[in-house]
């Protein structure tokens, strides 16, 4: 008879022991001198870069060649 994969699985570690060790870290984090930053709504961590801008020979880096040693500039 075989066994079902989904049976042996562990289940997920609640949300209360999840809120309960998350409430832990932040005191521990606040009472080692910790800062918490209210960020405002929609604004975001993440710098403003654009994936779709075109290259130009100034942005562009030399080709790396695997094993070859790097030019020193003098």
């Amino acid at each position: 008879m075989r066994i079902k994969g989904s049976s042996t699985r562990t289940k997920p570690a609640e949300a209360v022991t999840s809120r309960t060790t998350l409430e832990e870290q932040t005191a521990a984090f606040l009472k080692k001198g910790g800062e918490i930053e209210e960020v405002p709504r929609g604004i975001s961590g993440q710098q403003q870069v654009s994936y779709f801008r075109r290259s130009t020979p100034a942005t562009r880096k030399p080709a790396e060649i695997p094993g070859a040693k790097p030019a020193v500039k003098s």
